[in-house]
């Protein structure tokens, strides 16, 4: 019916506070994954998502590829945390805002 491929290595979840992203229980979802097939971008993959649980949706907010194959798992929550970090920093409130807005026009809500 259906074959597993390309299972998760690592799943991180960041809560991210509140002065930071202008919203309560914003969180990002860092999802690391072998990345076989394109080889020359890195080993892994990793797709962040951000999400508020009030809504129960997340969007795609970063996927790039990165590391060696040899990559332990604390240089890979280093390198995440350096991503994360980079996100935070490059007007986050913004994003996060923009992202309520969409979910509220989805959910009929005024903007």
């Amino acid at each position: 019916m259906y074959q597993r491929d390309n299972a998760n290595i690592l799943t991180i979840k960041y809560n991210i506070d509140e002065s930071v992203a202008g919203e309560k229980d914003v969180k990002l979802y860092a999802e690391i994954s072998d990345k076989p097939e394109f080889p020359d971008i890195g080993a892994f993959m990793l797709d962040v998502y951000m999400g508020i649980e009030s809504y129960g949706l997340r969007e795609h907010v970063v996927g790039l590829g990165f590391g060696e194959k040899s990559m332990d798992k604390a240089s890979m929550i280093a390198f995440v945390d350096s991503i994360i970090d980079g996100q935070l920093k490059d007007n986050f409130h913004s994003r996060v805002k923009s992202f309520i807005d969409f979910l509220d026009l989805l959910n009929g809500r005024k903007m």
